[in-house]
């Protein structure tokens, strides 16, 4: 039987590079996008046409819960089995903390942690025996907090308690675990001042920026391979030198 993966936000940077990893290995794939619905269309093509597997994309605002909740139902009416499931899309707001406001700071936690909770909680009926979910942490959510990203790094602490909470919860029909990388060289951090990006990478033991393909051979490896890998998270961020 053929064997499916969903992606959220799974047609740009960080998103379409774990899209290529499953779609190489024969996966059909259910992709969802917001914005950007030429590059979703462009993603579908380019896989389909490359790798000769189905893809499906549906546009979903993951900060509405109303849309969230009837893109799961739509899902479950269409397909009857899902192997794995890669809870990746986010976003983000960088602000200084006297300009922050609530509802950005709700927009944040709808998108990173309440999006992936409802997705992961509406599809486990139809998750398959020994499947998968994987949840796109971040670095922000363990110890690389930043004020102007506040919202963010709080969104990833919380999705990598749930990550926990779901292994035992999921457990032994379905293993969760979470990625979490450092700095990945996507068209924002390129955008970087290169002083400011020079002055990062001087504190990766690896001295450079990840790329999406480094990070995404990881979560597929995750998702697919380390089938007794459970309640893990994963810190990809190259080594960083914390020596006084």
């Amino acid at each position: 039987m053929q064997k499916l993966t969903l992606i959220t936000g799974g047609h740009h940077s960080l998103g379409l590079a774990i899209s290529k990893e499953f779609a190489k290995a024969g996966y059909d794939l259910i992709i969802t996008y917001h914005t950007k619905e030429d590059l979703a269309k462009k993603a579908r093509e380019e896989l389909m046409s490359t790798y000769h597997i189905n893809v499906d994309i549906f546009k979903v605002d993951l900060s509405r819960e109303a849309e969230t909740f009837n893109f799961t139902k739509l899902i479950k009416e269409k397909y009857s089995s899902l192997d794995v499931l890669i809870n990746n899309a986010a976003y983000t707001v960088e602000e200084e903390f006297n300009e922050k406001d609530i509802s950005n700071f709700s927009k944040i936690l709808s998108v990173n942690t309440i999006a992936p909770f409802i997705l992961t909680k509406e599809l486990t009926s139809i998750l398959s025996n020994n499947s998968a979910v994987t949840n796109i942490a971040s670095t922000n959510g363990l110890d690389t907090y930043s004020p102007l990203t506040l919202e963010y790094d709080a969104s990833k602490s919380a999705l990598i308690s749930l990550t926990h909470n779901l292994a035992i919860a999921l457990s032994p029909q379905t293993r969760v675990n979470a990625v979490a990388p450092g700095w990945i060289a996507t068209p924002s951090t390129n955008a970087m001042s290169p002083i400011y990006q020079e002055k990062e990478e001087s504190k990766i033991l690896l001295k450079h920026f990840a790329t999406p393909e480094e990070i995404a051979s990881v979560v597929f490896a995750v998702s697919t391979q380390f089938t007794y890998m459970n309640d893990a998270i994963i810190r990809l961020d190259g080594g960083v030198n914390n020596a006084r």
